[in-house]
């Protein structure tokens, strides 16, 4: 098999356009199986990393993340340092796996020695936790933003420099790596994913908001997901990145996380890197990228049973339009139910971000949050409490009833398939993103199938799911397009990319075909 792969790997040369020369910006490495016999035999004469339990402090944060911070008795109080975030992967659960590798590189005397800093080390609380989910993302920053306070607001401690915050992380945390900077591009310094499959950008528009930020990528050729970081490199450079770097390395599997980090000049690299004013910002966007945050009535406020009556409008200006406007809803996932508005804000802007670009005219988005609830009921999408958001909306904005879009990620899909399922009637074309298709969860099934696919007859849709998610899977939105086109549906899409998982969203919200579809739906007005 080894020949065939080879020929593959080769194919990719001239695309990635490898070299053998010196690391620097935008360029890319095979790193030979002579390079890599040394990177291996520095971990060798290291052995093993010991001691973690007890040189890791293990705490739990108040939204119940746990973690392990790491600050070395050597620093000096009221002195700014860097801080490492490390994200571990799937089996990684615990301080002392894989012999210590490769959290404990960052506590090496070697290491500290040359490049003193804090570590923090957000941890899954068990296998099925991940860090590519927008609830785990949330949980990790406010509790790495509520460390970086606490160290800067004792005069007894180290202080944490928030221009030198560094990331990275191997195989699921390679991944999270990829959707951290993606969602936050504007909190690192630097980034280094190890193994992280297809989760970066996958195009040069998707690159576009994270060109800013010195990347060094590392994957073997033998890992199945090296394509995936081969292409991410690309689209960085298409995209003009200024500082974005590609080992791979030749005749090596998935796991290099315990010898990558002693790449000659890597750490040298890293802790050079500092945020600057400015750079950490998006491209520019037409418009307001930033949302506003309006209240619905308090009449409708005391008829909904698990709705924030806060929601978020991008493009508030459009209240004051003389002319009707187009209307997008986008409802959140899991990640985002609570009552702090706040919470949602970076996913939705994403989403925002890519209607400017591709929306054809002006076009009023709106995201509201779902609350918990009272007492011990569950919080969820419920068709009652959005038909009265929805009357809100059409009560205080000028939009055009003929062009109501209505889309969402995850716990957002099933309030896309859930709403459009029972009221059709509201929208001109839906777009539900890896969404389950019960009340229940991802494994739950509505007895209101039959029903929904009638519903979902009389309005166009086009759902997204990835190959691989183990949340929800495919199969839930294959059955609904299935069902819908056997009953002559003609305008009913569904795109499955074959290998993504639970993220597949961020690549449908970044396609123009996308948008060119949605908004180019217009329902006919009832006579």
């Amino acid at each position: 098999m080894r020949p065939r792969f080879l020929l593959l790997l080769y194919f990719w040369v001239p695309a990635v356009a490898f070299s053998t020369d010196e690391d620097g910006p935008g360029n890319s490495r095979i790193i030979s199986v002579e390079e890599t016999k040394k990177l291996k035999a520095i971990r060798d004469a290291i052995g093993e990393i010991t001691g973690l339990d007890k040189l890791y402090e293990d705490r739990t944060h108040e939204n119940g993340l746990p973690y392990h911070v790491y600050v070395p008795k050597e620093l000096k109080p009221g002195v700014k340092y860097p801080m490492v975030t490390f994200l571990h992967g799937y089996t990684d659960l615990t301080i002392d796996t894989h012999k210590g590798f490769p959290k404990g590189v960052w506590s090496l005397p070697r290491i500290q020695k040359a490049h003193p800093h804090i570590l923090f080390i957000p941890r899954n609380r068990k296998r099925q936790d991940n860090w590519s989910s927008e609830e785990y993302r949330t949980m990790t920053i406010k509790a790495l933003d509520d460390f970086v306070a606490e160290m800067n607001g004792d005069p007894k401690t180290p202080n944490v420099d928030g221009d030198r915050l560094y990331l990275t992380g191997f195989s699921r945390g390679g991944q999270g790596t990829w959707n951290f900077i993606r969602m936050f591009p504007n909190k690192f310094a630097a980034a280094a994913p190890l193994s992280g499959f297809s989760h970066g950008p996958q195009n040069a528009e998707e690159a576009e908001a994270i060109k800013h930020i010195p990347i060094w990528i590392f994957n073997g050729d033998g890992d199945r997901g090296v394509k995936g970081s081969r292409i991410s490199f690309k689209a960085l450079k298409d995209a003009g990145a200024r500082d974005v770097r590609y080992h791979e390395y030749l005749k090596q599997g998935h796991v290099i996380d315990d010898f990558a980090y002693f790449t000659d000049g890597f750490m040298d690299w890293l802790f050079a890197q500092k945020r600057k004013e400015g750079t950490g910002a998006a491209p520019p966007q037409s418009g307001n990228s930033e949302p506003t945050v309006f209240r619905v009535s308090k009449q409708i406020e005391e008829q909904t049973a698990f709705l924030n009556p806060e929601f978020l409008v991008f493009s508030p200006e459009l209240k004051d339009s003389k002319t009707r406007v187009p209307l997008l809803i986008y409802l959140h996932g899991a990640g985002g139910v609570g009552d702090e508005i706040r919470k949602i804000t970076g996913q939705a802007r994403g989403v925002h971000r890519s209607v400017q670009k591709h929306a054809p005219g002006s076009c009023l988005m709106v995201a509201p949050q779902c609350s918990r609830g009272k007492g011990e009921k569950r919080g969820g999408w419920i068709p009652e409490d959005l038909n009265r958001f929805l009357q809100h909306l059409k009560a205080t904005f000028p939009v055009d009833e003929n062009r109501v879009y209505l889309t969402g990620s995850s716990m957002g899909g099933y309030g896309t398939w859930v709403w459009a399922g029972t009221h059709p009637e509201h929208f001109a074309a839906v777009a539900p993103m890896v969404g389950g298709i019960g009340p229940g969860g991802p494994k739950d099934v509505t007895p209101d199938l039959d029903k929904w696919v009638e519903n979902l007859l009389k309005v166009p849709v086009w759902a997204f799911a990835g190959g691989k998610d183990r949340v929800v899977p495919a199969e839930r939105s294959e059955r609904v397009i299935n069902a819908v086109k056997k009953k002559g549906h003609k305008n009913a899409h569904l795109t499955v990319y074959p290998d993504e998982g639970h993220g597949a969203g961020r690549i449908a919200y970044a396609d123009p075909e996308f948008y060119k579809w949605l908004f180019s739906q217009v329902r006919k007005s009832e006579k």
